[in-house]
């Protein structure tokens, strides 16, 4: 079962790689990280880090918000 913490992330980075017009790829070299990466986090796939979700943060200029 995904968690709901994952969804969020999930959903945030995808809206906001895409209001940037930047792709996987972009977004992946932009936070020193694999496509894979950034892949499994859209697909709710990855159990990230909180320093790796400052780092995807950094490269798409946003903050993440997470509700508990």
């Amino acid at each position: 079962m995904k968690s709901n913490a994952n969804l969020q992330v999930s959903r945030q980075l995808l809206t906001a790689r895409k209001l940037k017009n930047m792709t996987s790829k972009d977004l992946a070299e932009k936070a020193q990280t694999s496509i894979a990466w950034i892949t499994r986090l859209e697909n709710v796939n990855g159990n990230p880090t909180v320093h790796f979700l400052r780092r995807i943060s950094g490269a798409l200029g946003i903050k993440f918000q997470l509700s508990i």
